[in-house]
């Protein structure tokens, strides 16, 4: 891994983090203050909701730079087989021939 992208990965995640935790804090907050009207069981249900929340993010973060690696590659591979194939201009024996004149040496022709 490239040490130039360590600080962005690091960047995302206190980013992501930060949502996560903010949506904490104000699903508990409301807790706290609609106590009167929500039972034990809804305010438990929301905050565990809510504590999910920063494994989602990053989930669906990796998971859309995982489609987006993809999507390039088969762009890739789409741009390659369109290109046009180039026809040689000389036989491989001449050019065998005219290494073989100048003393030079390949050891592998397969």
């Amino acid at each position: 891994m490239n040490i130039i992208f360590i600080p962005n990965y690091r960047w995302l995640a206190v980013r992501l983090e930060t949502i996560g935790n903010m949506i904490i804090f104000f699903a508990a907050l409301f807790a706290v203050i609609g106590r009167d009207n929500v039972s034990g069981g809804d305010v438990g249900l929301s905050l565990s909701y809510a504590l999910m929340i920063t494994q989602t993010l990053n989930w669906m973060v990796r998971m859309t730079s995982e489609v987006e690696t993809n999507i390039v590659a088969v762009e890739r591979i789409k741009e390659y087989t369109e290109l046009k194939t180039v026809k040689l201009e000389y036989d491989f024996f001449i050019i065998c021939f005219y290494w073989a004149k100048q003393n030079i040496t390949y050891t592998r022709f397969l």
